[in-house]
């Protein structure tokens, strides 16, 4: 059950630090501090990606909990 715990707050950081700072590192996604470009850009996900769904942070989390249970029990 560590592992799983360890998922979760891997899963907590990329969703509260890492997803936020997405707009600053990918060159194709929109950015809140510029306007409209006239290439097509992917939309930016927000805090906790919530952008792209309400469900994402949970869904994220479980995989990251599940994720890090099974590396745990084969560590």
């Amino acid at each position: 059950w560590l592992g799983g715990l360890l998922g979760v707050f891997h899963g907590l950081f990329i969703l509260t630090v890492v997803m936020p700072m997405m707009p600053d590192l990918h060159p194709r996604m929109a950015s809140k501090h510029h306007g409209p470009t006239p290439t097509r850009q992917l939309e930016p996900p927000g805090f906790m990606a919530l952008n792209y769904g309400r469900n994402t942070p949970a869904i994220t989390l479980v995989a990251h909990f599940l994720y890090g249970v099974l590396l745990g029990a084969f560590y």
